[in-house]
């Protein structure tokens, strides 16, 4: 006999297409999530900041630590995302709250992933100019800074092709595994799968997202304490979208 009342049926990662001026909403969620606690998000961005660049200049393991690091401080800030949409939040460590019930196995995959998928198309976009450079022979001096600056476009186009996929599948990771409880893998073909269904939309995402970058760094990178919490609180309000009004 079927027990009553009915069990919830479990969440798949199922995603929906949303309007192209949905872009425009999560950013303005965004910017109200940080303008509910503006200290707060100050203070912790700073830490976040400062922070994870200290870990990253350690020598030898401090980069890849910082890049395995990613996705638990994306959830981290996710987290303190939800806190300021429920009224949850009392002080600033409210605004970044360790992920728990799942152990960090989830969180070692998802790091795990991202550091050896980023290093392996840095090798390969580095093959690729060295290789572009041997075959184009010596160059005299006076031409030597154009082909320079040439294998630079090159190499920044190619490693943003490569890097295209990838970024796509851990958009949304975190948040279906912290939110969802999906497994890790689940979690990024669920995310992969959102952003191909919305894929002109998260173009007009990355737009605003690099003229807001732009615009953030040119206070000697002041800008970007307000744009990191503005910007996880755009793809929490994107994640509520995408996956919860289904």
């Amino acid at each position: 006999m079927t027990p009553f009342p009915l069990p919830a049926v479990p969440f798949d990662g199922r995603s929906r297409t949303v309007a192209l001026d949905s872009v425009f909403d999560w950013y303005r969620q965004g910017w109200s999530i940080f303008a509910a606690h503006p200290g707060h998000w100050l203070l912790t961005t700073l830490g976040v900041v400062v922070g994870y660049c200290l870990l990253a200049a350690l020598p030898t393991v401090g980069r890849p630590s910082a890049q395995m690091l990613l996705p638990t401080l994306a959830a981290g800030l996710l987290l303190g995302c939800r806190n300021v949409a429920t009224a949850a939040v009392r002080q600033a460590s409210d605004l970044l709250a360790i992920p728990r019930g799942q152990g960090p196995l989830p969180w070692l995959m998802l790091g795990g992933l991202y550091l050896l998928c980023s290093t392996a198309i840095q090798r390969l976009v580095a093959l690729a100019v060295e290789s572009g450079a041997q075959s184009a022979g010596p160059s005299t001096r006076i031409l030597d800074a154009a082909p320079s600056l040439g294998s630079w476009l090159i190499a920044g186009a190619l490693e943003f092709m490569l890097s295209l996929p990838l970024l796509m599948a851990l958009l949304f990771a975190p948040a279906l595994v912290v939110f969802a409880r999906l497994r890790p893998m689940s979690a990024l073909n669920a995310s992969f799968q959102a952003c191909i269904k919305n894929i002109v939309a998260f173009l007009i995402y990355g737009v605003i997202l690099l003229t807001l970058g732009f615009l953030a760094v040119l206070p000697a990178g002041l800008g970007l304490l307000v744009l990191v919490p503005v910007l996880a609180g755009s793809v929490y309000a994107a994640y509520r979208d995408i996956f919860l009004a289904t």
